[in-house]
C-alpha cells in the first residue's frame, strides 16, 4: 500500500465513523480532529 493510499483509507474510514455515528462533533471529539478537518475529507480536499 502506497503512502498516498494509506492517506485515503484513513480518511475514508473517518467519514464512515461519522456516518456510524450520525455525527461529525462526536467522530472528531473521539478521533481529536477538528470539524473543519473532517469537513474537509468530506469535500474531498
Amino acid at each position: 500500500m502506497t503512502h498516498q493510499q494509506y492517506i485515503m483509507r484513513r480518511k475514508l474510514n473517518i467519514l464512515d465513523l461519522a456516518e456510524q455515528l450520525g455525527s461529525i462533533s462526536e467522530a472528531c471529539r473521539k478521533l481529536g480532529l477538528s470539524r473543519l478537518t473532517l469537513l474537509r475529507y468530506k469535500e474531498g480536499s
